[in-house]
């Protein structure tokens, strides 16, 4: 039975089309997850470990120390107290810096009234008034799979099949290949 299973499993697996990525680590060589995005002052990747996107900014992304990107928390009072948000869409499943605390936005949306912004650790606490303005929840990240500040130069590796940055294709692999067979997300 177990020996079908597995022809079966590689079958499919062969099958599959290949999702080639390209896995993003740091000076260090800790792997920070799988390539988004790059541009001339960030660089966008995906973190499979947590399930979220995290945006590094920086002048120079790819030559020197860089951050997480520091997003800009919306809330409900005047004063930038109480419950964080931050605005949807833009800033729904991704990873934000906020003076050393490491954010976490969901994915459930919320119709709030906006009375007051921070902008990371830029500035100060800022008026607003939108009404019934759709948002995402916040949690605090209690570690991360990587260390901060992230150090450049980053390192771009052609991984095909890799989704965990071990540089080898393992069971989590596989089953990411059948989902993908599937359409199952």
């Amino acid at each position: 039975m177990k020996k079908m299973l597995l022809a079966v499993l590689l079958f499919i697996w062969a099958l599959a089309p290949a999702f080639a990525d390209i896995q993003v680590y740091d000076a260090n060589g800790e792997y920070l997850g799988v390539l988004v995005s790059l541009g001339n002052d960030f660089c966008q990747v995906y973190v499979p470990s947590l399930g979220v996107f995290a945006q590094v900014d920086d002048d120079k992304v790819i030559s020197k120390t860089c951050g997480l990107h520091y997003g800009r928390l919306v809330y409900e009072t005047t004063d930038c107290t109480g419950t964080p948000y931050y605005e949807y869409p833009i800033h729904n499943n991704s990873l934000y810096d906020q003076q050393g605390q490491i954010l976490k936005t969901g994915a459930t949306v919320t119709l709030i009234t906006i009375k007051s912004e921070k902008q990371g650790n830029r500035y100060e606490c800022e008026l607003r008034n939108d009404k019934d303005f759709p948002v995402v929840n916040v949690v605090e990240v209690e570690s991360l799979p990587f260390s901060l500040p992230i150090q450049g130069p980053l390192e771009f590796r052609y991984s095909p099949n890799d989704t965990t940055g071990d540089g080898k294709t393992g069971l989590e692999e596989a089953i990411q290949a059948l989902q993908n067979v599937a359409n199952v997300p």
